[in-house]
């Protein structure tokens, strides 16, 4: 057993590093007229640098992801380099060059290749891990590690090198070398920084507290610790930005309440994480280095930070039951949502105001000194009953709020009570959908820019409605994984977003992968044009679209169905669509030629013959109609899974008719 336990740990402290940093003087690199170009900085180590023991609170990046969190608060634009890509690369520049459990000696065989490759002005050096671990040669540590400095230095001339000393270490056999590590480290650094003037200590010795380590590495916490010290150094090397907001550490968040903090009713585009989700794309476009707290995770970890205390059914009595445990991370921002349910529950709603008037005073005394709390009404709901509750609540919300506001100056009312419309904007009774929390987003983002510089009200770039609506070709059958397993909609949403649009997918459909597609959208399996009608005042409605594509008639012309009757209930399915959304532009898309001619490319050629006719007819009615001709895009035989169906080759030549009518059919209204 000590053997094994002997290993682990081995294996463990062969991924830890730490600095802190000690005042030495250096020249920075000189500054260039334009001083928007990229600072080029390069994470040059071992395990630290790759970020063993980070989740996705860092984006599985260790250091990396909020020091350049840090620097982007700071103004300063950057371009992380390096050979390898590790990290969450939605959210951070993933580039690097940390090589999981490489010794000192490793790292410098490789040095000048990926130094000369990268071609950094900065190098952030942290190295010594491996070697402290397995007792490799540590008597000759100054010379090797001088040798890789040097070698560093001859690749890049003009290069500022950051060098970091080691984190304690969890046994004393290993803090004893740690200890003699840091020590030949230091004299090193004097030496270098004398001689050549562009070597700088980071100092991570004794830096870390026991809670900020995960066995022997670093968690979350201890490499945000690690980011600061990273920023100290960083601040006498960049030849701009604002150095007070790059030392400053991430403001600390926590979002607080019921199943609205948790995200209950809210799907891919707000990453299923409710408000939140949307309201940290608020706070990225504001620059703003911050790091939402909390036990729970909800949320795609790929694109935001997951963490909130939000718990699904609690009640103001519960939250302040254990609001000194929710509170330990010490927030310096709460967002307090909670009760809805004591109003569905009809709990003890005459003392409802006490208990949320007495919460809001032991957050304050939990949280951390100087802690805003921003309070919210209670979201008005679609039942009459439920709402007359809310709203006897959200009196004495408001009273409490004010007089609060008054006494103490830290207190803040986010009014969401009537925020969202009840016909459009609820997944179910209490809980908003992606619209709506949308709005909540909206409204504490409002609240937050009274006391943070830079937060925007709402989203500066608000996502465009997009109903993918039809049957099964909007559906994707057929479709394999290099579209995302969501036919055309999953190569549209891409290349969309990448033409510069934000665009959100919706319907009340889910289909493809999460983390290549908007996975939202309104294609229904074999229906025919006459079933599509049927329900599409619902459907359309329903999702209050910017955009409509509208595909269908795949089933009516395999199966020969009424095709005498096809264009009449063709131009009913659009008169519906129109009705449902009025102002929404509609893409009419013809049907696919066939894989193979035979009897279906007539019924095809005639049936797109009279769509395009209608399509004319209804943009002089309407006035916002287009048409997306697939007409001749695809290849008999080679693009499609059967008769009318693509497979990705032919969803791909779909996707890039599509794209360009919606490019079309955007600019022509001004987007």
């Amino acid at each position: 057993m000590k053997k094994k336990m002997k290993k682990i740990l081995t294996f463990a402290l062969a991924v830890i590093m730490v600095f802190t940093i000690q005042g030495v003087t250096f020249s920075s690199f000189a500054a260039t007229d334009d001083d928007s170009d990229k600072v080029r900085i390069m994470a040059l180590g071992d395990s630290l640098v790759v970020g063993t023991g980070s989740t996705s609170s860092t984006d599985l990046a260790g250091f990396r992801s909020p020091l350049q969190k840090a620097l982007k608060a700071a103004g300063v634009d950057f371009d992380f380099v390096g050979s390898v890509s590790i990290g969450n690369r939605n959210r951070i520049d993933a580039d690097s060059e940390g090589h999981l459990l490489y010794r000192i000696d490793q790292i410098a065989s490789n040095a000048k290749k990926w130094v000369k490759a990268a071609d950094p002005d900065i190098v952030l050096l942290l190295t010594g891990l491996q070697d402290i671990t397995i007792n490799y040669k540590l008597s000759t540590v100054a010379d090797r590690y001088e040798g890789l400095l040097n070698t560093i230095r001859e690749t890049a001339p003009g290069v500022q090198i950051v060098v970091a000393t080691m984190i304690d270490q969890p046994t004393s056999t290993l803090q004893r070398r740690t200890t003699d590590f840091n020590n030949d480290l230091r004299d090193l650094v004097d030496q270098q920084a004398a001689e050549y003037g562009d070597v700088v200590l980071a100092e991570l010795g004794g830096l870390l507290l026991l809670s900020e380590y995960l066995v022997s590495v670093p968690n979350d916490k201890g490499y945000i610790r690690i980011a600061g010290v990273f920023a100290e150094a960083l601040t006498g090397l960049l030849p701009y930005g604002d150095m007070d907001k790059l030392t400053a550490p991430p403001l600390k968040i926590l979002s607080l309440g019921s199943s609205e903090t948790v995200g209950v009713g809210s799907g891919n585009r707000s990453d299923f994480a409710g408000y939140r989700g949307y309201l940290q794309e608020i706070l990225d476009e504001a620059s703003l280095y911050y790091d939402f707290l909390g036990s729970q995770q909800m949320g795609d970890p790929t694109h935001i930070d997951i963490d909130h205390e939000g718990h699904n059914g609690w009640r103001i009595d519960q939250i302040a039951s254990s609001i000194k445990s929710l509170l330990a991370s010490k927030p310096d921002v709460v967002l307090l949502q909670i009760g809805s349910n004591d109003c569905w529950q009809k709990y003890k709603l005459d003392q409802a105001a006490e208990k949320y008037d007495k919460l809001i005073n032991d957050i304050r005394a939990y949280a951390a000194p100087g802690v805003k709390i921003v309070i919210s009404t209670v979201l008005e709901s679609t039942d009459d009953e439920q709402a007359a509750r809310v709203r006897t609540l959200n009196e004495s919300i408001r009273e409490i709020a004010a007089a609060q506001a008054a006494e103490f100056g830290d207190v803040y009312l986010a009014e969401l009570e009537t925020a969202l419309d009840r016909g459009t904007d609820y997944a179910d009774t209490l809980h908003p959908d992606d619209s709506g929390y949308v709005k909540m987003a909206s409204v504490y983002a409002n609240v937050l820019s009274e006391f943070i510089d830079g937060v925007q009200g709402e989203l500066v770039d608000p996502p465009i409605r997009i109903l993918p609506f039809g049957d099964s070709v909007t559906l994707g059958l057929g479709s394999g994984l290099d579209s995302g397993l969501a036919g055309f909609r999953g190569y549209l949403y891409n290349r969309l977003n990448n033409s510069g649009l934000s665009v959100d997918f919706v319907g009340s459909l889910y289909t493809g992968l999460p983390s290549y597609v908007d996975p939202d959208h309104e294609g229904h399996l074999s229906l025919r044009i006459d079933q599509l009608a049927a329900s599409a005042e619902k459907w359309v409605g329903k999702s209050t679209p910017d955009v409509i594509l509208l595909y269908a008639g795949t089933a009516d012309l395999t199966l020969n169905y009424k095709l005498s009757t096809a264009p009449a209930r063709f131009e009913d399915l659009l008169d519906k669509v129109h009705a449902a959304a009025p102002d929404a532009k509609i893409i009419v898309s013809t049907v696919i030629d066939p894989s193979v001619k035979l009897i279906y490319q007539a019924r095809v050629d005639s049936f797109n013959k009279e769509l395009r006719k209608i399509v004319t007819k209804k943009q002089t009615e309407y006035g916002n109609v287009w048409l997306a001709d697939m007409s001749g895009a695809l290849k008999p035989l080679v693009d499609h899974f059967s008769i009318l169906v693509p497979k990705d080759s032919g969803y791909s030549k779909m996707a890039n008719i599509w794209k360009d009518a919606v490019l079309e059919a955007l600019e022509a209204v001004g987007e």
